[in-house]
């Protein structure tokens, strides 16, 4: 693979299709009963579905502090993939491979 088709390789596959995805803001799901993860741990009262970008709250527990927390999550994963961006970036991006690539003898 050329500087070209490296880069395109980032932008297209590993950018677009598989970390851009993860920087859209979660969608809220208040329910009345427990479900999913709710059902697992009875002491949990919402958590953050990062691979559906949702959170699932438990309605009589909803309230500012509880989707803060929640968002803080969504936060976290979207630091990960920032710093997992500028990895890949580096490697593919400006072909930081290609001055690795030991060719067949």
């Amino acid at each position: 693979m050329g500087i070209k088709s490296n880069f395109k390789f980032f932008k297209d596959t590993i950018w677009q299709q598989g970390y851009l995805p993860y920087f859209k803001v979660p969608s809220v799901l208040v329910v009345d009963e427990r479900i999913d993860e709710l059902e697992k741990h009875e002491n949990t009262w919402a958590y953050f579905d990062s691979d559906n970008k949702r959170m699932v709250i438990l309605k009589k527990h909803d309230c500012l502090a509880l989707r803060l927390h929640e968002y803080g999550h969504w936060i976290n994963v979207c630091i990960y993939f920032l710093l997992e961006t500028l990895w890949e970036f580096i490697w593919w991006g400006c072909s930081a491979r290609e001055l690795f690539r030991k060719e067949a003898k």
